[in-house]
């Protein structure tokens, strides 16, 4: 597969279904795949597209789960609870690109939220890690791998590469139990519990276009089963049924609102949905289940993110590559600073987050990017984990250039 994907062309939001047979070039194994990867060279990386999957059927996909029932009567919320959001505490929204493992994604999603929540740690879970011990296109057996088998860091097993030596060694998560949900009101419950929700559902043509800041349609149709996680709730007298669930995607961060959506409660009422509630994970032989506080807030002597920029260094010999590091603005920052995981563009696709724990030389990332865009664009940002526990937030770094001419 060729690199022809330009940093400033739009992506669509790609219509993936989780309950289709693989197609050519994917196995559908975990420990066969072999899609492209997008190197180069020796530290270098490029930008490229992904085919679009066919799609299938979702019997398969929730096999064994209660469907949520949203016609009988159920309890309201009251005016301190019409909103809560756990999003956070999410980290960057991810694209499964061809492959039908969006049980993995949502499962993941749900872990690295909860271990950001509850110990202040930023995590990049291996999908593929994660889909190897259960391989089969359904939400239950995902959810059971997770509580049976930790999962390891996306450094040990890169979604499009192969693991490194001894890489089980490195499991760092999983969960201690689940449960299923049926009621609205217990979706509420959960994600005041601080529990995020792995979702399964029966989508519409309303999902691969959805309308301003992320809304989906009530509309009737049927085009594949989907698994993805819940992060947040609002009561909004203009969805159907009074509000809409807060829904974390695994198709990238081009679509709906920067990859999120929001369903109407009222979906539920036509299309069947199943939820299922995580009560809590272990990381690093840690358990946390959203009873007990999160981490106190960092000592004052910490750096905010106003004391740290990214800061783009560009290959003096091809204008049209780079590499990303981190820079300080106030004296001591950088010695603050334990792992850096930059978010450098949805179209670098697997390798659009890069997770650095070597302080050497500013945290930089230590292979090249390689793009065809010629004008202005900007990374998307940093997360920083500190060494006092806490994290920050930093701004993207503007990128200006234009190709050497080679003649």
């Amino acid at each position: 597969m060729s690199p022809t994907r330009s940093l400033g062309a739009l992506l669509p939001w790609l219509l993936v279904s989780c309950a289709f047979q693989p197609h050519d070039g994917d196995t559908g194994s975990a420990s066969t795949a072999a899609e492209p990867n997008g190197v180069l060279g020796p530290r270098e990386v490029r930008d490229y597209e992904l085919p679009l999957p066919p799609l299938g059927e979702s019997a398969d996909l929730f096999r064994g789960l209660p469907k949520a029932d949203f016609v009988s009567p159920d309890r309201t919320l009251t005016d301190d609870t019409t909103s809560f959001s756990l999003q956070e505490w999410d980290t960057p929204v991810k694209s499964q690109g061809s492959r039908p493992w969006c049980t993995a994604f949502a499962q993941v999603g749900v872990i690295e939220n909860m271990v950001r929540h509850g110990f202040g740690e930023i995590i990049n879970l291996s999908e593929i890690d994660h889909w190897d011990h259960y391989q089969e296109y359904a939400i239950v057996p995902s959810i059971e791998a997770s509580r049976k088998t930790m999962i390891v860091p996306e450094t040990s097993w890169p979604y499009y590469g192969s693991p490194i030596s001894g890489y089980r060694s490195t499991a760092i998560a999983k969960i201690t139990s689940w449960r299923s949900l049926t009621k609205r009101s217990q979706v509420w419950d959960s994600l005041r519990a601080q529990h995020p929700v792995h979702l399964g559902v029966d989508l519409n043509n309303s999902w691969n276009a959805p309308g301003k800041g992320g809304r989906i349609n009530v509309g009737s149709g049927f085009i594949g089963g989907h698994a993805m996680a819940i992060v947040g709730y609002q009561e909004d007298p203009t969805y159907e049924g009074g509000g809409y669930f807060l829904i974390k995607n695994s198709w990238g961060s081009k679509g709906g609102d920067l990859g999120y959506a929001r369903m109407p409660y009222d979906y539920c009422k036509y299309h069947n949905c199943y939820f299922l509630e995580t009560l809590g994970v272990v990381y690093a032989g840690k358990t946390w289940d959203g009873t007990t506080p999160p981490p106190p807030p960092p000592p004052s002597d910490d750096p905010t993110a106003a004391d740290l920029v990214v800061v783009v260094r560009k290959n003096p010999k091809e204008a049209s590559k780079f590499t990303l590091t981190l820079a300080e603005k106030r004296t001591g920052a950088l010695a603050k600073v334990k792992s850096v995981t930059y978010d450098v563009h949805e179209t670098f696709k697997e390798f659009r987050l890069a997770t650095v724990n070597d302080p050497k030389d500013g945290f930089v990332i230590p292979y090249e990017y390689t793009t065809y865009f010629k004008g202005r664009w900007k990374t998307n940002g940093a997360a920083i984990q500190l060494a006092s526990g806490a994290t920050l937030n930093v701004p993207g770094a503007s990128v200006d250039w234009f190709f050497v001419d080679k003649g």
